[in-house]
C-alpha cells in the first residue's frame, strides 16, 4: 500500500519518463510553432509611432483663501 506522497512521486516519475520518451516529439512540435509565429510577425503590419504636439493654451491659476 502506498502512501499519498509515494503516489504524487509515482505520478510524477511515470510523466518524467514519458515526457523524456516524447522529447524528441516535443522539441519538433515547439520549433514548427517558433518558425511559424516569427513568419507570421514578419507579415504583419508595423505600428507606426506618431507624437502628438498639443499646441500651448493659456492656465489661469487662482488662489483660494
Amino acid at each position: 500500500m502506498l502512501s499519498p506522497i509515494q503516489s504524487v512521486g509515482v505520478g510524477l516519475t511515470l510523466a518524467s519518463i514519458y515526457l523524456i520518451n516524447q522529447r524528441d516529439v516535443i522539441s519538433e512540435k515547439i520549433s514548427q510553432f517558433q518558425k511559424r509565429s516569427a513568419s507570421e510577425a514578419n507579415h504583419l503590419p508595423q505600428a507606426e509611432s506618431a507624437i502628438v504636439n498639443f499646441p500651448k493654451m493659456p492656465v489661469r491659476v487662482t488662489e483660494h483663501k
